[in-house]
């Protein structure tokens, strides 16, 4: 579902089954890349600037400032690259999980993109949209096989609103491989 804006400035809210597909998504990124955090939701907050969350990862973990103060002629460091990785996979994961169940991107998506586009700043640009191709293929790859544990975390965000870290290890635990 897309966020429209009324006449009268007021953004619409994002049906809820696309913001649980949209962070169940970003949980199940998490997991794979070894990075507990506390909880997620689907609970709406209004940040500081004004902006609506519709759901959101509490985490000491933020993908965006992981890629902070890295340069450009750092990125043939491997362990810099492998930050640039784990970050664009994250923040692509939502994005991902979205347009496999529904065919389309939501709102949260399209900060998501803004997210990865400025994490891709640092490299050069004829890199740029091969990057963020080879990210959105890749968890698109790594999702396939993933696809019973995002709708069993969505499925529960609807029903529960919020899950803690231990709550989504305990429900993953009774998927059969």
């Amino acid at each position: 579902m897309t966020l429209t804006e009324s006449k009268s400035k007021s953004i619409v809210k994002p049906d809820q089954k696309t913001i649980a597909y949209h962070e169940a998504g970003h949980v199940i990124a998490f997991i794979l890349a070894g990075i507990k955090f506390k909880y997620v939701t689907i609970k709406s907050k209004r940040r500081p600037d004004g902006h609506m969350m519709w759901g959101r990862i509490n985490s000491s973990f933020d993908p965006v400032h992981f890629m902070v103060g890295i340069k450009k002629e750092e990125m043939t460091d491997p362990l810099h690259f492998s930050r640039f990785f784990i970050s664009g996979f994250i923040n692509c994961a939502g994005m991902v999980a979205e347009y496999m169940y529904f065919g389309k991107y939501c709102k949260g998506s399209g900060d998501d993109f803004l997210k990865i586009n400025d994490n891709l700043s640092v490299l050069p640009k004829f890199l740029q949209d091969k990057c963020y191709s080879f990210l959105a293929a890749y968890t698109s790859f790594i999702f396939q096989s993933k696809i019973k544990h995002i709708k069993l975390i969505a499925n529960e965000l609807l029903s529960r609103e919020t899950l803690s870290y231990d709550d989504v290890i305990d429900l993953l635990a009774n998927i059969p491989e």
